[in-house]
């Protein structure tokens, strides 16, 4: 089983690879960095999760209360039907908390979101059925994630929750 991180996407300008077809790979997609709806612009790879369990997208939010930070991208039907049960999360990405840091840029965004999620997935998912892994992931991601009050473009993972057997 193996959980790939994917942080960069494409222009018009670049033919982005296809994700291989796999029954034992999860790939964990950065969202960007640009407060843009990455489903309805069709981010490369970050719009596949409404459509793939393989696919984890990874918005960025504040480690602090949970909202949406770095203009990160989001997908504004996140918590509707029939999208709430889709493996979008968002996670703290942001490397510095100090003032005057630039964020995204070098003080983080989704690329440093992604590759921490994609950690936790496999962490939290070591003795999983080969057969079935790529749907248990997904679904401890989903039924980790928790809502912010203010602010519905937020999905933030709740490691507690994630590492909780039931």
């Amino acid at each position: 089983m193996n959980t790939i991180n994917v942080s960069w996407n494409f222009t018009k300008y670049a033919a982005p690879p296809d994700i291989p077809v796999s029954h034992n790979s999860i790939f964990v997609v950065a969202t960007g960095n640009d407060n843009i709806d990455f489903v309805r612009s069709e981010r490369e790879f970050a719009s596949e999760a409404v459509n793939s369990r393989r696919v984890i997208a990874v918005m960025n939010s504040d480690r602090n209360n949970g909202r949406s930070t770095c203009d990160t991208a989001f997908f504004g039907a996140l918590w509707e039907e029939p999208y709430k049960d889709k493996a979008i999360v968002s996670y703290p990405g942001k490397l510095d908390g100090h003032a005057g840091v630039s964020c995204p840029g070098a003080g983080g965004g989704t690329s440093f979101s992604a590759p921490r999620v994609a950690w936790l997935a496999a962490a939290a998912s070591p003795n999983i059925d080969p057969a079935t892994w790529i749907n248990a992931v997904s679904a401890r991601i989903i039924q980790s994630r928790t809502r912010v009050a203010d602010d519905i473009h937020a999905a933030p993972l709740d490691i507690k929750k994630l590492f909780t057997r039931e």
